[in-house]
């Protein structure tokens, strides 16, 4: 039963679309949405903003010098990356085997659902 909601999960999310990260300044507030399978992006945004990340599979990396208020993570095995210098305010990591790899010494609030997820701190 887990399995097959896990696959109707998947596939409803496959129906969702990616949200540009080059939105007008009327859709500042609105988060940027990464959804899908097996999918690579590069946040490099001027300004405060926040990121959803769902699906399975995706690789996210937040460039140095950006700042996230909220990071909010679903789904299953995605891997988000934040590089040296970014600020990200919050985290919160849902679904099962979500990885966050944050710089030595990172400090957000965070909050844990689900299975298996985690906030990795990588060494100097």
């Amino acid at each position: 039963m887990i399995k097959a909601f896990q696959i109707l999960f998947i596939v409803l999310l496959a129906a969702c679309s990616q949200v540009d990260s080059s939105r007008n300044a009327s859709a500042a507030k609105m988060p940027i949405a990464i959804a899908g399978i097996d999918s690579k992006t590069v946040l490099n945004k001027a300004g405060e903003y926040s990121v959803r990340v769902s699906g399975m599979k995706n690789d996210v990396t937040i460039k140095a010098g950006n700042t996230v208020s909220q990071l909010l993570v679903s789904g299953v095995d995605n891997n988000i990356t934040v590089e040296e210098t970014a600020v990200v305010q919050s985290i919160s990591l849902a679904g099962s085997n979500n990885k966050v790899y944050v710089p030595a010494g990172f400090q957000a609030k965070t909050m844990y659902s689900g299975s298996k997820n985690a906030i990795i701190e990588k060494q100097k």
